[in-house]
């Protein structure tokens, strides 16, 4: 009964850090989206959505591949009623280790992501002042 318990708690966690994990991505996303309209003059709101999208179902069928891969190296049997000491080695690096060594990486990387409203105002400041000093008179002539 334990590890029931022990399994319905950490799926409640789970979900609830994977509706966190996907809220911030999206506000991330938008932020992008802003970014690239408005300092780089690129306007694929569409594109630029559909990439995270794609990224994410490659990551999820390698995530899977590396999950079997890692059950495979461990020489994991369905049948067996206990696994060997070294399928478990193998079951505790898939399921623990890389996920905590991956979320490590993540923080990492997130360290450098410095995209937020307050750039996209002092952006959009800077380049509407820009704008004003730069207007030039179109001729349709030329």
């Amino acid at each position: 009964m334990q590890s029931v318990s022990l399994l319905i708690a950490g799926s409640v966690i789970f979900l609830i850090a994977m509706g966190i994990t996907f809220t911030i991505v999206f506000a991330m996303l938008s932020d992008t989206v802003d970014y690239s309209t408005k300092v780089l003059g690129l306007n694929e709101t569409g594109f630029l959505s559909a990439v995270p999208m794609i990224g994410a179902k490659l990551g999820m069928g390698i995530g899977g591949f590396l999950a079997g891969q890692f059950l495979a190296w461990g020489q994991f049997n369905a049948k067996a009623a206990v696994q060997s000491g070294r399928t478990i080695t193998f079951i505790n690096l898939a399921f623990i280790w890389m996920p905590i060594i991956l979320l490590a990486a993540m923080i990492f990387m997130m360290q450098f992501y410095r995209l937020d409203e307050k750039q996209l105002q002092a952006n959009d400041e800077s380049a509407t002042v820009t704008t004003e000093k730069e207007e030039v008179e179109y001729d349709a002539n030329n």
